[in-house]
């Protein structure tokens, strides 16, 4: 199947991440996260995919940008070089019947592309649950660093997971990550869909 992803901007996109977010994370984990708010002129991009173009959101993804944030740094253990862009994936959500297509890895391989990349972000991270958080894709083929520490977060006991975005290693876990979506092709759709609202 082939997967779409869009920037989420209008109204009805924003309808979808909060309906995606329930889902997952209020009424499957049971976490009730507070609401999502960033401060103006803080950078960020939200992500939809969609197996249609106009089919209902079956996953999403928010990156934002976090240099500068010192108390969010420090409280989720995040090790920042001084005066370096540095930037968050969070609210990274997908419907449990569409799991295991590696729709995680697209969100991220997108977000990383329009707009780490775009943005010149030295350094990117994200919580992961504790027990998922070494073992997972994101770890083993993206080519994150998982932290030691367990710490407390809206997501409960969580790792930090991070990545310096111009080095060679990021580089090679991005070559990877498409390499491993090609050899799911026949899940996820053999040809790169990128559609940008408003297309």
């Amino acid at each position: 199947m082939q997967v779409y992803i869009t920037d989420a901007w209008s109204e009805r996109d924003l309808r979808a991440v909060q309906h995606l977010e329930d889902e997952v994370f209020r009424r499957e984990m049971r976490i009730n996260l507070p609401e999502f708010r960033v401060p103006r002129g803080v950078a960020m991009l939200r992500l939809l995919a969609r197996l249609k173009p106009d089919s209902d959101s079956v996953g999403t993804l928010t990156v934002v940008e976090t240099t500068g944030d010192h108390d969010l740094h420090r409280a989720s253990g995040v090790t920042v070089q001084a005066d370096a862009r540095i930037a968050r994936y969070t609210r990274l959500a997908v419907l449990p019947q569409h799991r295991g297509y590696g729709l995680s890895i697209r969100l991220m391989l997108e977000a990383h592309e329009r707009f780490c990349a775009q943005n010149g972000i030295y350094k990117t991270w994200l919580l992961l649950d504790t027990r998922r958080a070494p073992s997972s894709l994101i770890a083993s083929v993206l080519g994150f660093t998982c932290g030691a520490k367990t710490i407390r977060s809206e997501y409960g006991p969580c790792r930090v997971l991070s990545r310096k975005e111009l080095s060679s290693a990021a580089t090679e876990g991005t070559r990877r990550g498409w390499a491993f979506l090609s050899r799911h092709q026949e899940l996820i759709g053999g040809a790169r869909q990128v559609v940008m609202s408003g297309d």
